[in-house]
């Protein structure tokens, strides 16, 4: 009977205790917040049922969107990055009595895994204002700082290994020990802490909190009072009924916010926050930004086709121009074309090449370019007047890589980006005409004083690209993006390029593309057929260009020169299987380029001799492709070969004319207008003085 006694009054006391410290609550109109233990990172601020009442009497049991809790790695950055996270006080509950008081305490609030919030700073003390929008994706967080007039200051590091990138308008700088130098410039630093940074102060100290209702809106305020910290964070009950921040007071005199020390003063005003819709771009660098990488994990840039043909798109924005251009590169044959227009670009390049830093010369004349590297020649052809010029390819093209003695060889695909491919660093995923790529940057070298960066496209590695019929390619070129500052002015890129490549085809080029008959035709030339035994449906029902440049390199083996020299080449039809091979055999240029071994050629008489003798003489068999897995063996009839005339040659009577349509200015016509006027004039005078003189009417005078 005692220990029942001794029972009951000891529950009674703790009912009383229980009761007093309610009604104590309820009058003071506020709560404290015990914090949980430090080390459990999943609920770290809670609330007793008790306090969810309102003024009003309004029971709810709302979610908090930003909360104080983190993540393994938001823990991690609470314990080293923050100064304070060393003298948190002790809990006022032990964990074993939270864990037993756990079923019966409700969570205020969780922060999310991935959250957005865009924040006006106000600081009170130096009375400035400024726009911060805070990011958060898993274990990556950034921060954006815009100011009026001044470049934009980017902040992106890892919440777990606190490295990352500063970045200040165009320029960019590995980091290490963020954030607490993530907003500082040289000697100045932005009062801003991050939104977790602040929970999590609140979370291990003394916080109160207090309900109210403000019109149609009801609001919490969480508050830390002490000596040198005042903190206030106000929430605000969304319709969705979630604890959504509305703003934040932060008044602090010791150093525990900032890495300089210097007393903090500053509200934020919460204009927007999203959870869980948070884009992956917003934790890369800008466009166009070059930051170095971290770790040793390099992704290489992908390997280019040694054979491929290709249209470019080039827009530049400054002058508002839009170009096309296509370029074709076979390193088999050593040969690029590519086409040149002065008047967009100031040194001829080819694919990522251009030249865009000089000024643009006069004329709208396009001219095509082909690099013979077998024979170091390097031809010119005007594409409106057909005017070409020949020499030897110089060794500042683009496409040459210089070697010792003053010699020449082609870059292979990879070294026509004017940077070494070793520097790319991957910068992420990009959206490129809607289609996911792979985006590569690098550093392109100072000139003129101007600071550029390169950008490379490739399609993502689950994409295709359909070059021909059920031919898919992957990892193929999209794009290059060069952007370009002023040379007093590297905040910003003044000037933008943007080339995208369309109907990329890899594979040989066809000979077409490397056609130098205007050069050549002009010294001389010979118009010749010869008969192929083999039926011509045959030819005609597969790939007939593929036939004919197989033909065309045949044939110029046989007669010792460059398949360059043999054009116009096609077929006829002659009688039952056989057909009539029509050719132009052009002379040999008189040149030798700067290249270490020179293809041996033969004159356009030595061949011709050549050509007739083997043919006369023996029994020739060539090897024609139909089709890339189709392949046959012809004969050539012996003694077939034989000149014939330009007029008959079947692609010369299906040649198009040029003709040249003059035009004048209005200068011009002026001039000859005010011409013609005092030529009439002069006309004039001289026709009434020759006929007043040839009058036979006897002049006389009248008198009185």
């Amino acid at each position: 009977r005692h220990g029942v006694v001794t029972m009951t009054t000891a529950w009674v006391i703790f009912l009383l205790l229980l009761v007093n410290n309610v009604i104590g609550a309820k009058e003071n109109g506020a709560v404290h917040v015990t914090p949980s233990h430090p080390s459990d990172s999943n609920e770290t601020l809670f609330m007793s049922p008790a306090t969810q009442q309102l003024s009003t009497s309004e029971e709810i049991t709302p979610q908090i969107i930003v909360t104080s809790s983190e993540r393994t790695s938001e823990a991690s950055e609470s314990r080293t990055s923050i100064p304070w996270a060393s003298t948190v006080p002790n809990p006022t509950l032990s964990k074993e009595k939270y864990l037993e008081k756990k079923e019966s305490i409700a969570s205020i609030h969780k922060l999310a895994k991935n959250y957005f919030f865009e924040i006006e700073v106000y600081d009170l003390r130096m009375n400035d204002s400024w726009a911060v929008m805070e990011y958060k994706k898993g274990d990556t967080r950034a921060i954006y700082v815009k100011r009026d007039q001044k470049p934009s200051h980017i902040c992106i590091y890892n919440t777990t290994t606190l490295m990352g990138h500063i970045i200040e308008g165009i320029r960019c700088e590995r980091a290490a020990n963020l954030p607490h130098s993530c907003l500082c410039q040289g000697s100045h630093c932005y009062p801003y802490i991050p939104v977790s940074t602040l929970i999590h102060f609140a979370t291990y100290h003394n916080a109160s909190m207090k309900k109210e209702t403000l019109g149609n809106s009801k609001l919490l305020t969480w508050t830390v009072n002490n000596r040198e910290d005042h903190l206030s964070l106000v929430f605000i009950l969304s319709p969705a009924n979630k604890w959504t921040l509305s703003s934040v007071t932060l008044q602090s005199s010791a150093q525990k916010f900032t890495q300089s020390g210097i007393p903090v003063h500053v509200k934020y005003h919460v204009i927007s926050t999203k959870e869980n819709e948070v884009s992956i771009e917003k934790f890369l660098p800008p466009i166009g930004v070059y930051c170095g990488k971290f770790n040793a994990d390099k992704v290489p840039l992908p390997r280019l086709a040694d054979h491929f043909s290709i249209t470019l798109e080039t827009i530049m924005q400054d002058s508002q121009t839009i170009s096309y251009e296509t370029n074709h590169f076979d390193s088999a044959e050593k040969l690029v074309a590519f086409e040149y227009r002065p008047h967009l670009h100031s040194s001829p390049g080819f694919v990522f090449n251009f030249g865009f830093y000089g000024d643009p010369v006069k004329g709208n004349d396009v001219y095509r370019v082909i690099h013979d590297f077998k024979a170091g020649i390097q031809y010119t052809i005007n594409e409106r007047s057909t005017n070409c010029s020949i020499e030897s390819i110089p060794p500042s093209a683009l496409d040459a890589m210089p070697l010792s003695n003053h010699h020449l060889r082609l870059r292979h695909a990879n070294e026509l980006l004017i940077i070494n491919p070793e520097r790319f660093e991957y910068s992420g995923q990009r959206h490129i005409r809607d289609i996911p790529c792979d985006v590569w940057v690098a550093e392109k070298p100072s000139s003129n004083g101007r600071y550029s960066t390169i950008e490379i496209y490739f399609t993502h590695v689950n994409w295709s690209v359909e070059v021909e019929v059920l031919n898919h390619v992957q990892l193929v070129p999209l794009g290059v993006s060069t952007y370009v500052t002023d040379p007093n002015d590297s905040s910003h890129f003044s000037k933008t390029f943007h080339t995208f490549f369309y109907g990329y085809s890899v594979g040989h080029p066809s000979w077409k593309k490397f056609d130098i008959s205007p050069c050549l035709s002009r010294i001389n030339r010979l118009f010749l057929v010869l008969t192929l035994e083999v039926n011509y449906s045959q030819l005609v029902k597969n790939n007939m260009d593929l036939a004919l440049d197989t033909l065309k390199r045949a044939i110029a083996g046989v007669g010792g020169v460059s398949p360059l020299r043999i054009t116009d080449i096609t077929v006829t039809g002659g009688s039952d299987d056989q057909v009539d091979v029509w050719f132009v055999l052009l002379e040999k240029p008189d040149i030798t380029g700067p290249v270490v071994s020179p293809r041996p050629q033969l004159n356009m008489e030595d061949s011709y001799q050549l050509l007739q003798d083997i043919t006369n003489n023996h029994q020739v068999t060539l090897k024609l492709d139909l089709s890339p897995s189709r392949h046959i063996l012809v004969t050539i009839k012996q003694g077939s070969l034989r000149m014939t005339s330009e007029a008959i040659h079947p692609r010369s009577r299906h040649k198009s004319f040029r003709f040249v349509k003059a035009g004048y200015t209005a200068g011009s016509m002026a001039g000859l207008g005010f011409s013609m006027v005092i030529l009439g004039i002069c006309v004039g005078v001289l026709v009434g003085f020759v006929l007043w003189k040839k009058s036979s009417v006897i002049p006389y005078l009248i008198t009185e």
